[in-house]
């Protein structure tokens, strides 16, 4: 029993998670030294599921799981906007078209969930840290909204044009667009880990 202690003591956290996933492998002993020391490290159910899916998202990008968006300089697809959220922590996204960061035709929605790092990028898609859980017709809602948002950023940048507003101004609008779209992304970023 104490030599199973001093084995799952050294094991880094991932290790301990990678013997999880094989549980009913481990005799009796292992078992209640196992237990201890998942106990000690407060690794529960959640911390066992998230792993299983980190192993299995990085299984399917090493078996050519093509990446969910692309891009070539500012042209290629980029996933945008996230509702409709579900206690699993997966979301509904739009699979848009972009050129030069506008998005100008949705051509699908799916339904995707965080696994492992959960870092959306500001102009390169989402992370590899996600996986499809399923795919839907075009969500009108979520295609209307980032319209609108676009429209909006444009009449603005029309009016202080219009204006005549000076080149702080208008940069200044810009940096508040931009934040603003920082902040739109990481809002659902946290939602997601919340509900996962």
């Amino acid at each position: 029993m104490l030599d199973f202690h001093e084995t799952y003591s050294r094991m880094s956290d991932d290790q301990l998670l990678d013997v999880a996933m094989e549980i009913d492998s481990l005799t009796p002993p292992a078992r209640v030294a196992f237990d201890v020391e998942m106990q000690k490290r407060r690794l529960g159910t959640t911390a066992i599921a998230e792993h299983r899916e980190i192993r299995r998202a990085a299984r399917l990008e090493a078996e050519g799981q093509p990446r969910l968006a692309w891009s070539v300089g500012e042209f290629g697809t980029e996933l945008i906007g996230a509702r409709d959220f579900k206690p699993d922590g997966s979301f509904l996204t739009t699979k848009w078209i972009i050129l030069f960061w506008v998005p100008l035709i949705p051509l699908k929605s799916l339904r995707i969930r965080y696994v492992g790092p959960r870092r959306p990028r500001l102009f390169g898609g989402w992370s590899s840290g996600h996986v499809v859980c399923s795919e839907h017709s075009i969500d009108i809602r979520q295609v209307a909204s980032t319209y609108a948002f676009m429209a909006l950023f444009f009449v603005g940048w029309a009016v202080l044009k219009w204006l005549h507003a000076g080149p702080v101004i208008l940069y200044s609008a810009l940096g508040a667009w931009i934040c603003l779209l920082l902040f739109m992304r990481w809002r659902p970023k946290r939602k997601g880990m919340r509900a996962s």
